[in-house]
């Protein structure tokens, strides 16, 4: 979004874009710069989220010989 903003900014200084655009685009990198922040606390508990619970094995299974065989016959 900052980068968006920014790229609107100079079209707009061009007069490519109206203004408005511009500061749309800079309200929305500021919010979402916001929403990161807030979940920056919770960075630990999310990361929890994606790891495999305790009583699951870890360990792949063994590879298992496929038994399709491919004749090709003259």
């Amino acid at each position: 979004m900052e980068t968006g903003s920014r790229f609107a900014q100079s079209q707009a200084h061009r007069g490519m874009l109206p203004p408005e655009v511009w500061l749309a685009m800079g309200r929305a990198a500021n919010e979402l710069r916001s929403v990161g922040t807030d979940l920056d606390e919770h960075t630990v508990t999310i990361k929890q989220l994606g790891t495999p619970p305790a009583a699951v094995s870890t360990t792949p299974p063994n590879p298992v010989a496929s038994a399709m065989v491919v004749r090709r016959s003259r």
